[in-house]
């Protein structure tokens, strides 16, 4: 398939062997890129059972057949492994120049595995690969390490991790040229077990494309239509911290440990606040994207600076470490972003931490010396500090979520699920997200699927999508999840591949860009069983690890009522609609019947 270079580059940081890693032909046409292709990969060739921190995992950073193009939104790259979280096929999408370049570096993605005697770096630039000492790298945060390291220009990338990953931390992630994260699923511990501090990645090759004028105009008429979106105009105004006073008004911010979705001080917190603070810089964007939602901010709290190279907050870090806590101080948010940025701590799944022991404390389930009241930001601030160093209290945050529950002694509050802490959007609110944190074998993910409400769908042929009602509730959350999965192979930016119908519902153009890059014509039916097929692959490893039925289920937090709006999940209802679901997409135990995957044309795949 055109628009692709054919290969991934395989490093195996046990025997230092790096070798070519060809795709087959029938991989791209059945799943294009991203998503599909990395779950091909680990599907042949990773064992389901292995310890996610064991030298036996693999990680792989894959790109889409658009990366490197200049096409607005298409600079992404994921990484998907074994995560220590979830214990199964996880992955984590991030913006930045990583991606762009790594679809200009001749390879589509890289796969890592084995364990290094010492610390190394992997090194990718135009078509080679190497394994480099690390030695005189580990111990540096991100910025130290870039300015050692990565004064080479623009056209050098790198994803690190800072020492929450040495330390194998739990919540840790790896950090993209400072201020971008590949969050949630835990995987700076997997680097940091395999002793890799960094994947450095430089290029400037080009892909054979299928059609390079009528591309180049389809990209111009993107961004144009990107422009002229008054949801993307918002997003460069306000960034994404601009939903805070949104989701507050109908009770979808996470405040006190998810006890209710309205916030009395979100103002002081929201992407307007930040605009007109004195810790506003500027805005920042990602490699031919106009939206520039990315957010730079310049301050002090606690006597402590935080300075633009470290970017600034998004939205469910606004969330996660400020309404969430109790926390309605923006300086404080901002320092706890940058912290986490150079420590390499996932902010949605530090925040969610932190906001159970809160409720722990005033529970009184803590010891005084481990006690942290709502809203203490010197407490937060010291806390952070430990989760990274593994100290005291920070030590049980740091081994994860069943070892901190059974050292409080009560699990019941704890916002999760499949391992995975519940990012900062309420399912109360939101029943398709109801659906896809309970059924996900990712677990609780925001970045799948669709957000309600959304008006009738033409192309995709679907009712008004209220919030809080479950009538098609099944159909509507699977269509939307499959157009989505779409985008993941394409691994195009959620915030500039809006699926709701209307002016902003850009998939017909992209199906065109996508045919002008690789020549392959897609149909919307076909564009739902790409994304369908993709979520199936998801699924056959989850239930070889053990995933069944019984396991899509929410925390109790969520069948209880929020004092706000009043609104609650029936679990009756919840459970009716994920039995539907599973009958309406072919689903057995968990995955896919044989019968299904006949259907979707992977017979085999799952042997």
């Amino acid at each position: 398939m055109k628009g692709t270079f054919g290969k991934y580059v395989d490093i195996n940081l046990s025997n230092l062997e790096v070798k070519d890693y060809p795709i087959p032909e029938e991989w791209y046409g059945k799943h294009l890129g991203g998503t599909g292709i990395a779950a091909r990969i680990l599907l042949k060739e990773l064992d389901p059972k292995i310890d996610p921190l064991s030298e036996e995992n693999i990680l792989v950073f894959a790109t889409g057949p658009l990366a490197g193009l200049g096409i607005a939104g298409s600079s992404r790259f994921l990484l998907m492994s074994k995560s220590p979280k979830t214990k199964t096929l996880n992955d984590s999408f991030c913006g930045g120049r990583f991606g762009d370049i790594l679809g200009k570096s001749g390879f589509d993605g890289i796969i890592i595995r084995g364990k290094a005697k010492d610390p190394v770096c992997v090194r990718i630039d135009n078509g080679k690969a190497q394994i480099l000492s690390a030695q005189d790298l580990w111990g540096l945060d991100p910025l130290q390490l870039e300015e050692k390291i990565g004064k080479e220009g623009k056209n050098i990338s790198i994803a690190c991790i800072g020492k929450a990953g040495e330390n194998k931390v739990m919540q840790s992630y790896l950090i993209v040229d400072n201020t971008r994260a590949l969050g949630r699923p835990g995987y700076g511990a997997i680097m940091g077990s395999k002793r890799l501090k960094a994947v450095v990645v430089k290029g400037n090759q080009t892909k054979e494309i299928a059609d390079m004028e009528r591309l180049n105009k389809l990209k111009k008429e993107y961004a144009r239509k990107l422009l002229n979106s008054p949801y993307c105009q918002r997003l460069n105004k306000f960034g994404t911290g601009g939903l805070t006073e949104l989701n507050n008004a109908v009770g979808n911010l996470p405040t006190k440990n998810f006890q209710n979705g309205q916030y009395i001080n979100a103002s002081k917190i929201s992407g307007e606040a930040i605009i007109e603070s004195r810790v506003w810089v500027k805005r920042d964007t990602c490699p031919s994207c106009p939206i520039a939602c990315k957010r730079v901010v310049k301050g002090v709290f606690n006597n402590q600076e935080f300075g633009p190279e470290w970017g600034g907050p998004e939205y469910e870090t606004i969330a996660a470490l400020g309404s969430n806590c109790l926390n309605d101080n923006l300086e404080a948010i901002c320092l706890f972003n940058k912290k986490c940025n150079q420590y390499g701590l996932d902010t949605i799944s530090v925040g969610v931490h932190i906001s159970y022991l809160m409720e722990a404390t005033e529970k009184g389930l803590l010891r005084e010396e481990d006690q942290i009241k709502w809203g203490d930001t010197k407490a937060m601030d010291k806390l952070i500090d430990k989760i990274a160093n593994r100290e005291s209290i920070g030590g049980w945050v740091a081994k994860g979520i069943e070892f901190l529950t059974n050292k409080v002694g009560d699990d019941s509050f704890f916002v999760q699920s499949k391992g995975q802490e519940i990012p900062m959007h309420d399912p109360r609110v939101k029943y398709s997200m109801a659906v896809y944190y309970a059924t996900s074998p990712k677990g609780a993910n925001h970045m799948t699927g669709i957000h309600d409400p959304t008006p009738p769908h033409q192309e995709l042929n679907l009712p008004y999508n209220s919030r809080d009602s479950w009538e098609e509730r099944a159909r509507i959350a699977g269509e939307y999840l499959h157009a989505r999965s779409f985008t993941d192979s394409l691994i195009l930016c959620a915030l500039s591949s809006g699926l709701v119908d209307g002016e902003y519902y850009l998939l017909p153009l992209m199906r065109e860009i996508v045919e002008a890059a690789t020549g392959k014509s897609i149909s919307v039916e076909e564009m739902l069983t790409i994304g369908e097929r993709n979520q199936a692959l998801l699924r056959i490893f989850a239930e070889k690890v053990g995933y069944r039925r019984i396991d899509d289920k929410l925390p109790k937090r969520f069948y209880e009522f929020q004092p706000s709006t009043g609104f609650h999940i029936d679990k009756k209802m919840l459970d009716r609609t994920i039995d539907e679901y599973y009958k309406l997409y072919g689903y057995d135990k968990y995955g896919p019947t044989e019968e299904k995957l006949k259907l979707l044309k992977i017979a085999g795949v799952n042997k």
